[in-house]
This record gives C-alpha cells, sequence and structure tokens, in this order.
C-alpha cells in the first residue's frame, strides 16, 4: 500500500528528493533494484545507508534483504561516483 502511495506522490512532485528515497528504499526491499537504482541516483548517502542495512539485516537473520541492500549499495557506488 505504501508502495502505490508513493508511487502516486512521485507522479504528482518527480523532483521531491524525500518521495524518491522513500520510494527507492520501498523499490530495494520489495527486489525492483532497477527501479530503485532511478529513484536513488544523487542521492549520495543512500550508499551508504544501504551498506549499513546490509549488515543489519544480516544480523536479523534476513539474509535476502540483506543481499538485495548489498547489491544496491554497489549500484549507487557506480552510479552516485
Amino acid at each position: 500500500m505504501a508502495q502505490i502511495d508513493l508511487e502516486r506522490a512521485i507522479y504528482i512532485d518527480p523532483d521531491h528528493r524525500g518521495i524518491r528515497k522513500s520510494l527507492g528504499y520501498t523499490y530495494v526491499w520489495d527486489s525492483n533494484l532497477e527501479n530503485a537504482e532511478l529513484m536513488l541516483q544523487g542521492i549520495n548517502e543512500a550508499r551508504i545507508e544501504m551498506e549499513i542495512y546490509s549488515w543489519w539485516w544480516d544480523e536479523n537473520n534476513r539474509r535476502d534483504l540483506a543481499t538485495q541492500a548489498s547489491e544496491m549499495a554497489s549500484i549507487l557506488d557506480t552510479v552516485n561516483h
């Protein structure tokens, strides 16, 4: 449900940084890394936060989400630098 609301919001204001970041993170957790990349381009702190999330999810026995966060951190390292 949150994803639908965020997609509506980004349609209304595609340059809103907070909406882009929230929707990008939602896409990461939904395994939609292609769309996550589009939303998170230019949000420099996202790479570091994804690295932290990767560790946190791994510590909490969610290897699936840890892997997604790690993959997104690698993608953002390439895109944002």
